[in-house]
Order: C-alpha cells, then structure tokens, then sequence
C-alpha cells in the first residue's frame, strides 16, 4: 500500500491538488452563506440591526442607511436593557400597551382615504444656514401629484382643521423625508373625521463623513432649526389647532421650537406664545438634562397642551447618545423616558414601546402598529386623552 500511494503521488501534477484545495474552499464558502441566514434571527424589516456602538450609524431613513453605512450584525438577543438614568420614568409612571396586529400600509389610503378637505404641504430649508434672521422658507403644495411652488403666505391662512407639522431625524435626504411624510399622513389621517392640513418640514439632515461629527453636527443644527419651526408656528392664527410630530432629532426641533417660543423668540426672531399646541415624539433624540428644571429646553412643556411621548428602553441606537456630547455623557429621553417631577411633566403621557418596537431605531415600526397609531391620532387630532 505505501509503495502504491507513493506511485500515485508521483503521477499526480501538483496543480490537481492545488485545484482540489481551492474547489473544496469555494464550495465550504457556497454553504455557509447558504446556511448563514438561517443561523440567525433577522429584523421585521429583513436585515439585521447594525451594530449599536456607532450611534447614528443608523440614519433615519431606515434599511437604506444601514446598508450605506456599516457592515451589519445579526440580531442581539440578549437580556433586556434597563434604563440607566437614576430618575427614569418607572414601570407605573410609563403605561404598557397591548400586543396589537400591524396594518397593510399599501391597503390602508384605499380602505380609509383621509378627508377630502385635508392637505400636503412641504417646507424646505435645507439651503438656509442657520440662525438667519428672515428665513425664507420654500413651500410647496402637493395637488394633482405634483408638487407646486406657493408663497408662505398660502399656508398662513385659516384652516377649518388641525395644522399638523411632521418633522423627520436625522440622515434623511430630501426625497426620502417625502415618503416617510406621506406615510405618516397616510396613517393619521386614514378615517379621520377632522380636516388635516399636513406639513412635511425638511431640515439639512444629510450624511456628514464621520459618524461621530455626524451626529454632533446636527444635534446642534437640530437646535438651531427649532427657530425656524417655532417663528412658523408662532405666524398662525391665534384660535388654529397647531400639532407638532417629531422623530428622534426632529423630537429636538420640535424641543427646541416651543423653548424659543416660551422665551418670545430667538436671534431676531420674534415668536408669541400664542395658543397652546400639541405634541406628538416618538424616539425623542433629547437629553435628560436639557429638560429639567435647570436645562436648556426647561420652559419647553409650558408650550404644550398636550404630549405623547414614546420611548424605547432597548433603543440600541439612543443607548449610545452619551457620546452627542463630548464630556457631559448626555442621555436621551426617547431611551430613559422622563420622570414627572421635570417642569410641566404632568402634561406628559408616555408609553415605553420596547415590546412593540424591540431593538430597533427604525422609524415606520411606531406608526405600523395599531395600538401606537390610536394614541397618536388621539394627541395629534385633538382629541381627548387618557
């Protein structure tokens, strides 16, 4: 036998083996990318999370970014995250919502058409820098599947209905904002006996180079824009229904926007308190801090009638918010909820939505779920709340 395996060693050329080697690589490669999905668990949206220890790797936009900006991970299936702040709204504070069904969002404009005396509109100021002292806004209203440049005095007007402003995250790109706008519209409006004037407000959220610089950029640019959200508000009629709706950094402009109009404006921007609105902020990307009694958006609740506010102690992206701020370690509402004793925290309903949402920092998952969209609806269509 040995002198028979020698023989055939001889004859073979080395290159067959070579070949054999290389062939039973790609093969064992070919399985396990085969086999690969199957080993772990995926996300509602098919991909998996990226991974949380880049915050803001993750843009708003949802699955587009992820896959632009990191390689991907698959879903982390560990323990339940608690909220680290020592002052975090608790289990009794923050009230649980059932388990409900997700809704066909393709079916739902069909089955459920919005008013017929309801409105789209935009707001454009993603060419202004900020802080300019006589903002010109772009405006633009959807009619006829077009949208068709007006004067800012066309949404000035009266409107027999609730004016609602939706005001998206952070990584979004013009066109992208526009869906997401028309989904939220779609929803809220589906069935809705109240006439809705609804404003898509696109801010300058593009991807800056540098993750970290990305999301401290724009967590100030976030700041800076709630001035020109809160002069807006502040031109509307005195009696007009206003809602404002707002995700992750476009929950800080909205912040932003009521702390300016409780302080009667902002770099030569006068704004009056006028009525009270009602809010509406889901993941809200906003420090603790900067809303209590000593913070930077303290007086920022006295704007509002009303506030819903939902928030996800296993946000993986929110988890990280401590490093928006270099020193200061801030950590973000919409991961700790707030507690009752902040200036105003009467006026706050939330809901810790991470049994509905889980693991996830994607956007259209609050406004898919049933039970979340009822409460919404509730808030932002004045309606009566619990």
């Amino acid at each position: 036998m040995p002198t028979t395996l020698k023989s055939i060693a001889r004859v073979a050329p080395r290159q067959s083996v070579t070949r054999l080697i290389g062939a039973r690589s790609v093969l064992y490669a070919l399985i396990w990318l085969a086999l690969a999905p199957l080993a772990r668990p995926a996300s509602a949206e098919g991909v998996g999370v990226a991974d949380p220890a880049v915050v803001g790797a993750v843009g708003e936009d949802g699955r587009a970014s992820v896959l632009r900006s990191i390689p991907l991970r698959s879903l982390d299936t560990g323990p339940t995250v608690e909220a680290e702040h020592p002052d975090s709204a608790s289990d009794d504070e923050a009230e649980p919502l059932d388990a409900a069904t997700d809704m066909d969002l393709a079916e739902l404009g069909e089955v459920f058409p919005p008013s017929q005396g309801s409105e789209v509109w935009q707001i454009n100021t993603r060419h202004l820098n900020p802080w300019c002292a006589a903002p010109p806004l772009q405006v633009y209203q959807h009619q006829s599947r077009q949208w068709q440049l007006r004067s800012l005095d066309d949404l000035l007007t009266p409107f027999d209905g609730v004016v609602v402003v939706y005001v998206h995250g952070n990584r979004m790109e013009s066109c992208n904002t526009l869906d997401r706008g028309m989904l939220y519209y779609r929803c809220l409006t589906s069935a809705a006996q109240t006439n809705v004037r609804f404003i898509i407000w696109s801010w300058p959220s593009d991807t800056i180079k540098g993750q970290v610089r990305d999301v401290r950029v724009k967590s100030e640019r976030a700041h800076a824009e709630g001035a020109y959200l809160g002069w807006y508000v502040s031109q509307l009629p005195a009696d007009q229904l206003v809602s404002l709706v707002g995700y992750s950094y476009g929950a800080k402009v909205i912040t932003s926007a009521l702390q300016m109009r409780a302080c009667g404006g902002c770099n030569g921007l006068p704004m009056n308190s006028g009525t009270p609105v009602r809010v509406s902020i889901n993941a809200p990307a906003v420090s603790y801090a900067d809303m209590s009694s000593a913070g930077r958006y303290r007086a920022a609740l006295s704007q509002a009638d009303r506030v819903l506010m939902l928030y996800n102690t296993l946000d993986p992206i929110l988890k990280r918010y401590r490093i928006v701020e270099k020193h200061a370690r801030p950590q973000a509402i919409g991961y700790t909820g707030l507690s009752r004793a902040i200036p105003n925290g009467d006026k706050v309903r939330q809901i810790d939505v991470s049994h509905v949402v889980g693991r996830s920092h994607y956007e259209p998952r609050y406004v898919q779920h049933s039970g979340l969209l009822h409460e919404m609806r509730q808030c932002i269509l004045w309606q009566e709340m619990p």
